[in-house]
């Protein structure tokens, strides 16, 4: 969260449409500085300022150093003491002249005035423009890192496409085949707290190759046993547990990777730019998959898949970071509890992991119901359902590549509330329609708002947690997220053997939207997070 309170150095700024900064003037050619000024003797203030430019003004001037654009900035406003400044520009061309008065030193030499900020940096001159499109792939090493976990992630869900197909080639038994898919995100809940605090203490760039290792040979094993016509349901689960198990280390290394390769100022456009890429193989991923299965069979998807984490690991290794600096730290046991403490006593950090938490266990797992939706709701086939995933995915892909555009996350709380209540009234919706194709728009806008609530948590957990903290709390994050998929997916389909599908999901988005007016209510202040 920005801090709405400006610090003593903060600086004097125009904004984009020219207007400037309430908080301090620069005098200077290029921004219209108002005639008033906020805080105390502004007629004691313009007197200095002006007796200040006059003598530097003709003594450089006299001298024919001054120069051209006379980049001379005096700020003035807020509350805590300073002292006056000048740019480098004008104290160049008076360095010359030391035997002589200086006129620098008699405005040191007098009282600071109340809350005259440091000079400005360039970066701080720039604070007021419009941020730059894409800004996060400006970074050379992001921009290594996103194009291989692009093709990884192509990879990844035509995999997972391919997997599932398997499953059900090799079993029948609904029973079965969700126990399999469960394999995947069970150890995340058991797991993802420890993975926070080995993410916090070792060198991510490191963590990555190991864990992108792994998920090949996994995927290769995989590919290895189908191919040679041996592969048993057991295998697989086994399998996709292990590949979970790395899942649970990977996603706080990862996640809390993103502000080493770009810094926080545009942490919020990567965060995006990883959004737009993961929803782009949603998309793609599944018909893909079902191209690779006729093609090259579901083994050939399975050693692709393996293939395409070379990608990812060529982009690690071509990054240039600065060596990982390990600190002396307790032992990872008692550094375990550092994060939940910090979350806990964090009000905004508590309220966005404990909203995510619900919205997830409530609304999110109607997801688990969708074959559901399409055979026994919709009546329609495996093209009607693979319609309603890559609905779903297109409305995610749109906000994120919205995101991602637009730059800079503005009005946070806003999104976030707003974001997360019209999701449950889009599910509600879908759940209502009575038929496949009004079923699939509202599917899109739930989509849409799905991610924007989830771009808007992640990037609000990642820049207001410390460095040293960031994977433990990104993995509380993950734990309200992801650890509470296998519960909410029982909780839906044993409401939907009571009630049927329609009321299970139905109910679960409106106790959630509920709780979102709740925390409106309760928490304004939350609203207002900018």
């Amino acid at each position: 969260m920005p801090n709405t309170n400006k610090p003593q150095n903060a600086p004097a700024s125009c904004a984009a449409h020219g207007t400037p900064n309430a908080d301090s003037i620069a005098a200077q050619p290029d921004c219209d500085a108002p005639a008033a000024v906020n805080g105390p003797q502004p007629s004691r203030l313009a007197s200095v300022n002006g007796s200040l430019e006059s003598e530097l003004g003709s003594e450089a001037h006299a001298k024919g150093k001054l120069p051209t654009g006379n980049n001379l900035y005096i700020s003035v406003a807020g509350t805590n003491n300073s002292s006056s400044y000048v740019t480098e520009d004008v104290e160049t061309a008076l360095a010359g002249d030391k035997e002589e008065s200086d006129p620098l030193s008699e405005v040191d030499a007098a009282p600071a005035f109340s809350g005259m900020p440091s000079a400005p940096t360039e970066e701080q001159m720039r604070e007021g423009e419009a941020p730059p499109r894409f800004a996060a792939l400006r970074h050379r090493n992001f921009c290594l890192f996103w194009f291989g976990n692009l093709i990884s992630l192509f990879g990844t869900l035509a995999q997972g496409t391919a997997q599932g197909w398997l499953v059900r080639q090799l079993t029948s038994e609904p029973q079965i085949i969700t126990a399999v898919a469960a394999c995947n995100s069970l150890p995340i809940s058991f797991l993802t707290l420890y993975a926070g605090v080995v993410a916090d203490r070792i060198d991510k760039r490191h963590g990555l190759l190991i864990t992108n290792a792994l998920s090949a040979v996994l995927a290769f094993a995989l590919g290895l046993l189908e191919y040679l016509h041996v592969v048993r349901v057991w295998h697989v689960a086994v399998l996709a547990l292990l590949l979970g198990i790395v899942n649970a280390f990977d996603i706080p290394i990862r996640q809390s990777f993103n502000v080493e390769m770009v810094g926080r100022e545009d942490l919020p456009n990567a965060i995006a730019l990883n959004s737009t890429a993961f929803n782009s193989a949603r998309v793609v991923g599944p018909a893909l998959g079902g191209i690779l299965m006729g093609t090259v069979g579901i083994a050939g998807c399975f050693f692709l898949n393996a293939l395409s984490f070379v990608a990812l690991i060529i982009g690690l290794l071509l990054q240039r970071l600065p060596p990982h600096v390990p600190q002396h730290r307790k032992s990872s046991l008692a550094d375990l509890p550092e994060g939940f403490y910090f979350v806990w006593r964090h009000p905004t950090l508590r309220l966005v992991t404990i909203l995510v938490g619900f919205v997830s266990l409530s609304a999110m797992s109607f997801a688990t119901l969708l074959p559901v939706f399409a055979k026994d709701v919709f009546h329609t086939n495996e093209h009607g359902f693979s319609m309603l995933m890559t609905c779903n995915g297109a409305g995610a892909l749109g906000a994120a590549f919205s995101l991602a555009v637009t730059g800079k996350m503005r009005h946070r709380g806003k999104r976030l509330l707003l974001g997360a209540f019209l999701y449950c009234l889009s599910v509600i919706a879908f759940a209502t329609a009575p038929h496949l194709s009004l079923g699939c728009f509202f599917l899109v806008i739930a989509g849409w708002f799905l991610l924007t609530f989830l771009m808007t948590a992640n990037t609000m957990i990642q820049t207001l947690a410390p460095d040293d903290l960031r994977g433990r709390v990104f993995s509380l994050y993950s734990l309200a997220l992801i650890g509470t998929t296998p519960l909410g997916a029982l909780m839906v389909g044993a409401l939907a053997k009571v009630w049927g599908p329609r009321p299970a999901v139905q109910f679960g988005a409106s106790v959630a939207a509920v709780f979102v007016v709740a925390i409106y209510l309760r928490c304004p202040t939350l609203w207002k997070e900018k």
